[in-house]
Parts: C-alpha cells; sequence; structure tokens
C-alpha cells in the first residue's frame, strides 16, 4: 500500500488523490554533495519528482512558491513551512 506519514499519521494513497499521486519534492541541505546523493537515489523511485534543492533555507522558501512541492527534504528545523507541504 502507498502512503504517505504526517505527524505519526498515515494517509493513503487512495485518500490524497490523483493530483498527488506524484510526490513533488524539494531537497534542502547545505552540503551539495548530500543534496546530488539524495535526487540520484529518489530519481530511481517511481512516483517520485524532484522539482529542485536549495542550500539554504532563504533559498527553499523562494523555490516553494515557485515549485510547489508536496514534500521538502529539510535538514534545517529553524523554517516554518507552510502546513499542506509535508517535511522530512
Amino acid at each position: 500500500m502507498d502512503v504517505l506519514t504526517q505527524n505519526a499519521k498515515v494517509i493513503p494513497a487512495t485518500v490524497r488523490g490523483p493530483e498527488t499521486s506524484r510526490l513533488r519534492i524539494l531537497l534542502v541541505d547545505d552540503h551539495a554533495l548530500v543534496r546530488e546523493a539524495l535526487r540520484a537515489l529518489l530519481e530511481t523511485e517511481p512516483g517520485l519528482e524532484i522539482v529542485g534543492e536549495a542550500a539554504t533555507c532563504a533559498d527553499a522558501l523562494d523555490a516553494v512558491d515557485r515549485l510547489k512541492p508536496t514534500v521538502i527534504r529539510n535538514n534545517s528545523v529553524s523554517v516554518r513551512w507552510r502546513p499542506e507541504i509535508l517535511v522530512v
């Protein structure tokens, strides 16, 4: 079963609906090597789309408005992201 975990709650893919069946991921990390490795790993997975990368939280905030990710892989907990975006 395809699931998405948010705040310790499991949301089946059928509940998310077709518009979110492909997760749009924004990678945020200040280490380029980490972003490159995550991209290489995640791009091989069906249903995942890497829509962008950011090295700083400021760049990430700008990218969120432009790229409309559904998931942010973030190594910084200092930013309050929009509630509709899952941050992992």
